[in-house]
């Protein structure tokens, strides 16, 4: 346990500092395998996340061999503190001081330039000499040749009749789809369109009004998703309408917590008593694992179902109308959308069935001829 009657003041940000701590900004480099940042600058403190070899942090605090992590470095309510040295625990030196950069010095007033000496007066000319001819050269019969080519760095192209196979390989046949877009990409006119846009939707009015809202308003959606950089998330409703989901619709639940998911990141969400502080959290993680503790309660403790960039693991406490809401959150390694999408976080518990999301949709700029370029690839493959 720490003994926390030895800091000035505390709260579960860790606003206030221990007594004699020394306010110092400096920069480390992590030197073991992977260090504990803890809630406290002592060893018994709670593990708070874990930072791997070679990272470089900046600090803002040292006390009695701990250095605490700068606001910069601060992931959520994740802030806390890294032992210097574990000699005294048979680990060597877990961090190492990084100098700063010296800016350069300015250079000295330069030197007046020399006076440049008066060139030298000009030689006599040389008199002209007759030139004579030792080279001897070598003709060539050219009425042979069908043609040539200019470019001497590319022979010229061999002789081949319509229907033709110098090589036994016929051209392979590109998808269509791939081939009208890849038309598309080479010269895109957009008056020409929005015109064949505005008659697609003329005649879809006339087979069906509400087909054409749908397709008018799922445009729209797809639109939305793309700014608010939530494409992961769209998918269509049990009655054919795109919809963008929330990240706990693309989730599920436990009898001990409930979780939900995007493009890019796994969130985890644990409800508990009111007292709660962040203290009281344990989570530890690696890119295959997760380990959630909040105070004598084992949240979840397994194999995940796909890999995390585990330095990005971070976990937040905060009022949950008369509790206390614990939010960890998870960097996926690969991000997905839809179909693709984790089917549970630790494998085995609340799992749901992501295909329900319905297939992958990209949404194209027609404007942009690289996009257009990108999706004729991905349909090639």
């Amino acid at each position: 346990m720490v003994n926390y009657s030895k800091w000035d003041a505390f709260d579960e940000d860790n606003d206030e500092l221990p007594k004699n701590s020394v306010q110092k900004k400096a920069s480390y480099e992590v030197l073991c395998s992977e260090i504990k940042v803890r809630d406290a600058p002592s060893t018994n403190a709670t593990t708070m996340r874990h930072i791997k070899q070679g990272k470089v942090v900046e600090t803002d605090v040292e006390h009695e061999g701990w250095v605490r992590l700068s606001k910069k470095e601060k992931a959520d309510s994740a802030r806390g503190w890294m032992l210097i040295d574990g000699a005294q625990l048979g680990l060597g030196t877990l961090l190492r001081f990084v100098e700063p950069e010296k800016k350069p010095t300015p250079k000295s007033a330069a030197a007046p330039p020399k006076p440049i000496p008066a060139a030298p007066p000009a030689p006599k000319p040389i008199p002209a000499q007759p030139s004579v001819t030792t080279a001897k050269t070598k003709s060539f019969d050219y009425s042979k040749w069908d043609s040539l080519n200019t470019d001497d760095d590319k022979p010229a192209p061999l002789p081949k009749k319509p229907g033709d196979d110098l090589f036994g390989l016929e051209e392979e046949k590109k998808n269509p789809q791939q081939e009208q877009l890849e038309n598309m990409s080479k010269g895109f006119d957009n008056a020409a369109f929005q015109q064949d846009r505005v008659k697609e939707l003329e005649a879809m009015k006339k087979m069906s009004p509400d087909m054409a809202d749908n397709s008018l308003a799922s445009e729209q959606v797809m639109r939305d998703a793309k700014q608010q950089g939530n494409q992961g998330n769209l998918a269509m409703d049990k009655d054919g309408k795109m919809v963008i989901m929330t990240d706990d619709d693309m989730g599920g639940k436990t009898d001990r917590y409930s979780w939900g998911q995007n493009e890019k990141e796994v969130i985890i969400k644990y409800r508990g008593p009111k007292g709660l502080k962040a203290r009281d959290v344990k989570l530890n993680t690696t890119s295959r694992k997760v380990k959630l503790q909040v105070g004598s309660e084992k949240v979840c403790d397994g194999d995940l179902h796909k890999a995390i960039i585990s330095d990005e693991s971070t976990f937040s406490v905060e009022d949950d109308g008369d509790g206390r809401l614990v939010t960890v959150t998870l960097t996926k390694e690969t991000a997905t959308k839809a179909s693709k999408h984790w089917s549970c976080v630790v494998k085995g518990e609340g799992k749901i069935d992501p295909k329900s999301f319905g297939p992958e949709i990209i949404t194209v700029n027609p404007n942009d001829p690289s996009a257009i370029k990108n999706l004729s690839s991905v349909l090639a493959n």
